[in-house]
């Protein structure tokens, strides 16, 4: 996995956490990759995973959805 396609993991996995996206229709899309296990029920360590990922990014609206996604499981 290069660079770009972790990219891509990162917000297919934030746009299915967050914004409720189904991930069949991504991977139908053809960008299925993801950063968390879509098919299992959410594990608090990977949506930790994936703030810090947007954190690093400075992305720190996505960081504040993913904590409160966090503080919910």
């Amino acid at each position: 996995m290069d660079e770009w396609d972790l990219d891509i993991a990162m917000m297919n996995s934030y746009n299915i956490i967050v914004k409720g996206y189904d991930p069949f229709v991504i991977i139908s899309d053809g960008d299925g990759w993801f950063a968390h296990d879509p098919t299992k029920e959410l594990n608090p360590l990977d949506v930790e995973y994936i703030l810090y990922y947007f954190e690093d990014n400075e992305d720190y609206e996505k960081c504040i959805e993913l904590k409160k996604i966090i503080d919910e499981l």
